[in-house]
């Protein structure tokens, strides 16, 4: 097996000493390729490989290895030639097989979520801080501050009460709890309820005839089990009573979105 990558001067030697072998314009012996440095040789087979064989990787250069006719296709990173021009980057069509001519594009900022690798996945700000690792490089929950039960984490890491979610209000400061992907189905219904400030228990436990919360407020404006709500309140579905003129007033107040039906 011949010597695959030689100094000029080896390889001038060669030239010289092995019989048919006969030097190159370059400098090299035939079937060798001058480095741009002016004292390397390569096996000809080693050049545009995808290996750096001279020490100035002048073999791998794009103006020598460029395999794509340059007027009528485009390169992908990866040397896959497909039809067409500069044009193809960044136009929202993944042409390439390995992506790169959407590669570092930034994202559609109405339907994707760009993450801090640049990756874009389908959703928006309601996206950060959700609890679930979106991105491929979890940025989209890196930094999260953690709400406690009965509470949603908006965006920047704040957190509100779940129960302000698609209320067609912005409680969170970047409108996250408001966001379409979140609220394409309207109001969502309450895991938790707020017995005081501090204290909440699973909705289930509401109106069951079982006093759960220390100041038993989770028994306090139910239903009658036989009369029901008094004739000015709106009977929840849950059995929570609510006055009135909060039916339908755009905010979730039952917990269980009876009083923001669809006849609203």
């Amino acid at each position: 097996m011949r010597t695959r990558v030689l100094t000029l001067c080896t390889a001038m030697g060669l030239a010289f000493l092995i019989s048919g072998c006969v030097s190159g314009d370059d400098g090299c012996p035939i079937g060798y390729f001058e480095c741009a440095n002016g004292f390397e040789c390569v096996d000809s087979v080693l050049t545009c490989d995808g290996v750096l064989d001279c020490s100035d990787g002048s073999d791998e250069s794009a103006g020598m290895c460029a395999a794509c006719d340059p007027l009528t296709e485009y390169e992908c990173n990866d040397g896959e030639c497909v039809a067409g021009s500069a044009a193809l980057v960044c136009d929202s069509v993944t042409d390439c097989l390995d992506g790169s001519d959407e590669a570092n594009c930034g994202c559609d900022p109405v339907t994707e979520y760009e993450c801090a690798d640049g990756e874009c996945v389908t959703g928006s700000a309601a996206l950060v801080c959700d609890g679930v690792d979106n991105c491929l490089d979890g940025s989209d929950e890196a930094g999260c501050s953690t709400c406690g039960d009965g509470e949603f984490t908006c965006g920047d890491g704040s957190c509100i009460v779940e129960n302000w979610l698609c209320d067609l209000e912005n409680d969170c400061a970047d409108g996250s709890d408001e966001a379409v992907a979140l609220c394409a189905n309207g109001c969502i219904e309450a895991s938790f309820f707020w017995c005081s400030e501090t204290e909440t228990i699973d909705i289930g436990l509401l109106c069951d005839g079982t006093s759960d919360c220390a100041g038993d407020e989770d028994e306090t404006f139910c239903a009658d089990p036989v009369t029901g709500c008094d004739a000015s309140d709106f009977e929840c579905g849950n059995g929570l009573c609510i006055p009135g003129d909060w039916e339908c007033d755009t905010l979730h107040d039952c917990g269980d979105c009876t009083d923001e039906h669809g006849g609203c």
